[in-house]
């Protein structure tokens, strides 16, 4: 600090911030002063050793030579000091810094824009909003500010703080689309649709080329149940540059809420096959010609689409899910082996599909198939607790390997012990292994949780053969009426009680009593 050579100043004040000795570099700063009484180099040094000192006077006399500086400007002295104390200081002196700074300069913008976005950064919400609102008063033409209130509003979940920010921002920016659509949705969240509707309607008076608004105006007006206004923002959207497709996805999505099957159709069986929503479109699709009794129209389409050579990966692992889903729920299930086999073969480690196939294997009779898929899941993921319970209780269906099959059903249970279907299974196997008091706990306890047939016919199993007859039949009367195709519960029915498929249904016979089931 001895020397008068500025530059081996400037090369030692480094070296000493390098080396975090923040009290040699405050000395050399204040040689380098003697100097070059204006160099915002000394000025900076000055205040980011006083800062690592936790010295505030020092740092803010440092501060204020650094703004006065010849080679400084407000905006780039704190933008500076911004960087640095969000990436090397310590977070509660940062805060400090951060206060000091919004409290002694409150007429800078560039201060207080700085303040905000360091508060907000170290998580001290009220004092980020505090310093917005001030960079806001001082400079209301610019938008940052307003930008930074709005966010900072919404984060913390101030639904009408965000409402009066926007409210201030749409006053300054009649017309910044993005304010207003933020404003159109901040009245919908405080119930104020009336006003919403109105915004939302003078807006659309207007010529609007801007997709992502036009998108999110038809958004509101279907929230609204403002159907003509959708419309309009739909028909703008489409009349933009490669946004038709869009539109039509946007539509059938909307006939879909308003259960309007037929309009859906239409909707999405109009998106063109280059589109970029064009597999979620027909994937819809399908859905909705399976909703319209058209099983075979729905497969046909997911077919072909699982098909185009067009498709990335992505869009093809997707299609195969579909389809793959939809076979199996429509009992096709040689058919979804075909597929599942398809998509096994590009991704051979795929849980989804490995799951899928077990299950159709499952379901035409091919266990010693199921549980090898079963297995590989394990194998990949030894906490998948559908594959764990799927595979005990295919053992303990087949009345084999039951320790195996207690084992995987209870590490299932681990993962979610509430979960009805591994509590049947657990109950089916203690059945299997002859315990039939924990039998009827677990098949009760599930029965409770979730009546089915499936898990009736169990607990009916159980009762019947505890010598409780009656109550067995009690519980097979009320699956009968859940649902009295189930093949579980046909079979069971079958060999203890079938005089049961020739009684009138439980409402109409009175005399039934179901406990407390």
């Amino acid at each position: 600090a001895g020397t008068n050579d500025a530059a081996i100043l400037e090369r030692g004040i480094q070296l000493a911030i390098f080396g975090q000795r923040y009290d040699l570099a405050e000395q050399m700063a204040e040689a380098l002063f003697e100097i070059a009484p204006r160099s915002s180099r000394a000025a900076g040094a000055r205040t980011i050793s006083a800062l690592q000192l936790d010295d505030l006077d020092s740092a803010q006399a440092g501060l204020n030579r650094w703004l006065s500086a010849d080679d400084a400007s407000p905006e780039q002295v704190f933008y500076e000091i911004g960087e640095y104390l969000q990436s090397s200081v310590e977070p509660a002196k940062a805060v400090r810094f951060t206060r000091h700074i919004a409290q002694n300069y409150p007429d800078s913008y560039h201060a207080q824009l700085t303040s905000a976005k360091l508060a907000l950064s170290f998580g001290v919400p009220e004092l980020a909003l505090k310093a917005a609102q001030q960079a806001r008063d001082i400079k209301p033409d610019r938008t940052l500010p307003h930008d930074l209130i709005v966010m900072i509003s919404s984060e913390s979940g101030d639904a009408l703080g965000t409402l009066d920010a926007l409210e201030q921002a749409h006053q300054q920016f009649p017309a910044e689309l993005r304010y207003i659509s933020g404003l159109i949705e901040a009245r919908i969240s405080v119930g104020e649709n009336a006003k919403a509707v109105a915004l939302l309607e003078n807006t659309l008076n207007n010529s609007i080329a801007n997709p992502q608004m036009l998108r999110n105006f038809a958004l509101f007006a279907n929230k609204l149940q403002r159907m003509d206004l959708a419309e309009r923002a739909l028909k703008a959207l489409a009349e933009t540059s490669g946004n038709a497709d869009a539109a039509q996805l946007l539509r059938g999505r909307f006939a879909l809420e308003r259960k309007d099957l037929p309009a859906a159709e239409l909707a999405f069986s109009s998106v063109s096959q280059h589109a970029q929503g064009y597999v979620s479109a027909q994937i819809l699709l399908a859905g909705v010609r399976a909703d319209l009794d058209q099983q075979e129209k729905a497969i046909e389409g997911l077919i072909n689409l699982a098909k185009l050579p067009s498709l990335d990966e992505n869009e093809h692992y997707r299609a195969l899910i579909a389809l793959t889903g939809f076979l199996l729920e429509f009992e096709r299930r040689e058919q979804a082996l075909e597929w599942l086999d398809v998509a096994l073969a590009q991704w051979p480690d795929d849980k989804d599909f490995l799951m899928r196939r077990a299950m159709a294997y499952f379901f035409t009779d091919r266990s010693d198939r199921a549980v090898d898929d079963l297995r590989r899941i394990i194998e990949l993921d030894e906490d998948h607790a559908p594959a764990l319970n799927a595979l005990g209780y295919t053992l303990a269906n087949e009345n084999r390997d039951l320790d195996q099959a207690y084992d995987y059903i209870a590490r299932a249970l681990v993962i979610e012990p509430n979960n009805p279907a591994y509590l049947d299974s657990m109950g089916w196997v203690k059945y299997r292994m002859g315990e039939l008091e924990s039998a009827y706990e677990f098949l009760s306890d599930a029965f409770k949780l979730e009546p089915n047939a499936e898990i009736g016919a169990h607990l009916g199993k159980v009762l019947w053969d505890m010598g409780e007859n009656e109550a067995a039949r009690a519980i097979w009367r009320r699956s009968i009426e859940l649902n009295r195709d189930d093949q579980t519960l046909r079979d069971t029915i079958d060999k203890n009680a079938p005089e049961l498929w020739d009684e009138p249904p439980v409402s109409e016979n009175s005399g039934v009593d179901t406990g407390d089931y």
